[in-house]
């Protein structure tokens, strides 16, 4: 749910323009990022047995995530105009979403856990 909602506001904001259109992209935005935290951690906790290195880890490698992302929508929004950008942000969204569900389905089918 946290995904469709985040690839929703990016899309919806590449049609919609102006102050309100943003606010409600960036709410969007933080509603999903929420709905996907809860699940991540709990998942996260499960794999480490709670191991609070493991998940320092975790939160090390989301703020690099959340640097590089930065970047990466600089450089689009540079090349690619806004609309575009955000459209193709919402395209890595749902590629994302696509590519964890793929690998969720193959790791739960794997014999012998």
């Amino acid at each position: 749910m946290g995904t469709v909602a985040s690839a929703a506001a990016l899309f919806a904001l590449a049609v919609w323009e102006g102050f309100w259109a943003i606010a409600l992209a960036v709410a969007g935005l933080g509603l999903g990022q929420t709905l996907i935290r809860a699940p991540l951690y709990s998942q996260a906790i499960a794999m480490t047995g709670g191991s609070g290195t493991a998940l320092s880890v975790l939160r090390l490698v989301e703020r690099v995530g959340a640097i590089i992302g930065l970047g990466a929508s600089a450089l689009l929004l540079g090349n690619m105009g806004a609309a575009s950008s955000v459209r193709a942000l919402g395209i890595a969204v749902i590629c994302g979403m696509i590519l964890y569900t793929v690998l969720e389905v193959v790791e739960r089918r794997r014999p012998g856990d």
